[in-house]
């Protein structure tokens, strides 16, 4: 969470700059195979995270419904 706050902003900024130089073109986000690899990293460990909390809460439930 710190870094997000402090790196938030300059990334705001950026995002900003980068959209003014394009016009507001934003294929400018995905015009060379830099960005679409990271697009693609962020987006696997996203859904990774997603998966597995979700397991963890099956996991959860599954384990209360035998107690009770």
């Amino acid at each position: 969470m710190l870094i997000a706050a402090i790196l938030g902003p300059v990334a705001e900024t950026q995002l900003r700059r980068a959209l003014a130089v394009s016009e507001g073109n934003l294929s400018i986000l995905v015009s060379s195979p830099v960005p679409v690899v990271l697009y693609v990293i962020l987006a696997i460990a996203v859904t990774f995270s997603v998966v597995q909390h979700m397991r963890r809460a099956r996991a959860k439930r599954r384990e209360l419904a035998l107690h009770v």
